[in-house]
């Protein structure tokens, strides 16, 4: 917790608000991260779950931590190893740094001019120049609510500011158009990948 929430892209629910809302609902830690939360009033207050262990593993320890959405799916996991118990509090250190740069942020498309758009995340997210982004727009249900998101196409970051990027469209599906509202998710690597760098 120390390392993630010093990044403005997460924000601590405080563990007491947790464990109470968890025990009024009678619920357990391991059962949402398993089986996700989405259904229960929990949403409202979480949107992910964090867990983190460290073994054993030889002389040395091995650090994962884990990030499991609404639904209980892992979206992210990341493994470090410490060569004495000293060596913890780095691998720790290391296991954030790589989340603020690989993990596939969500954002959102907040203005449009001409050929570029602005979307709500930038240089405080580790975001910069060249970082791509799919473009999703919302698929709606009856009466209006979001039923999920489907993949339009991929846009480009040409300018890096503190709580915003500048964003060019670099591939778009045919007949659709990029919204003022839509949803960016970071790419964190493809399919085929040369260095296979997703979780």
């Amino acid at each position: 917790a120390t390392h993630l929430f010093k990044f403005p892209a997460f924000r601590e629910v405080p563990a007491e608000k947790l464990q109470a809302e968890i025990k009024q609902r009678k619920l357990s830690i391991e059962r949402v991260a398993a089986k996700g939360w989405q259904d229960t009033p929990l949403r409202a207050t979480v949107d992910m779950i964090v867990l983190g262990s460290v073994a054993q593993d030889g002389e040395g320890y091995l650090v994962e931590a884990k990030f499991h959405t609404a639904t209980g799916k892992v979206i992210f996991s990341e493994i470090a190893r410490a060569r004495s118990a000293r060596g913890i509090e780095g691998a720790v250190r290391d296991i954030a740094n790589n989340v603020i740069e690989r993990f596939p942020l969500e954002g959102t498309v907040i203005a449009a001019d001409d050929e570029r758009y602005r979307i709500n995340i930038g240089r405080s997210w580790r975001v910069s120049r060249g970082t791509e982004f799919t473009l999703t727009t919302p698929t709606l249900a009856e009466g209006g609510k979001v039923a999920g998101y489907r993949e339009t196409g991929r846009l480009e970051v040409k300018r890096g500011e503190d709580n915003a990027s500048l964003v060019e469209v670099v591939t778009l599906k045919q007949g659709e158009k990029v919204k003022v509202g839509d949803r960016v998710v970071r790419r964190t690597g493809t399919e085929g990948d040369a260095d296979e760098r997703r979780s």
